[in-house]
């Protein structure tokens, strides 16, 4: 088990624009998602986590290779690939695209999914969960207002959070 230190940034209003973060592996992200997840109260007890991947196939890849994963009393169990938002409900949209931010989030917010992206900077715009990396160290941004918004809660222990591989 590795342990990375992680940063979480708290979004109440401040911009993060400023900050420079690089994208993770695919694998990496895959396995980020399913950790973090575990944090947040209403998907632990959805039992079967489906994920709807937009416009990045390579994390919708490595997402399949992790099926089956347990997160608390949850699995993922179904990952969905497209690059059209979807016309239903699926527990988790992945934001791949920067141009889709708004459409996504207004889709996330109506529906009440988690919005999860590997674009740190979409975290202002307003997903919930950027994930990225800084300085050779995986890095998580948590908007609590957008999480919120989602219909979101997370456990307060997602601020002791380090990512295990």
């Amino acid at each position: 088990m590795i342990k990375t230190l992680v940063l979480l940034v708290l979004m109440m209003g401040m911009s993060i624009g400023a900050m420079a973060y690089n994208k993770l592996p695919p694998s990496t992200e895959a396995l980020f998602i399913t950790q973090l997840v575990a944090y947040e109260k209403v998907l632990r007890e959805e039992k079967d986590i489906v994920v709807y991947v937009m416009k990045a196939p390579e994390v919708a890849k490595a997402l399949n290779k992790i099926i089956g994963t347990d997160i608390v009393t949850s699995k993922l169990a179904k990952v969905i690939s497209g690059d059209l938002i979807p016309d239903e409900r699926y527990d988790i949209l992945y934001i791949g695209a920067e141009e889709d931010v708004q459409t996504a989030i207004y889709y996330t917010r109506k529906f009440k999914v988690l919005s999860v992206t590997g674009n740190t900077s979409l975290v202002d715009d307003g997903v919930t969960l950027g994930l990225g990396t800084s300085g050779g160290k995986p890095k998580y941004l948590l908007n609590l207002s957008a999480a919120r918004a989602e219909g979101a809660t997370w456990d307060p222990a997602v601020l002791r959070f380090e990512l295990s591989e």
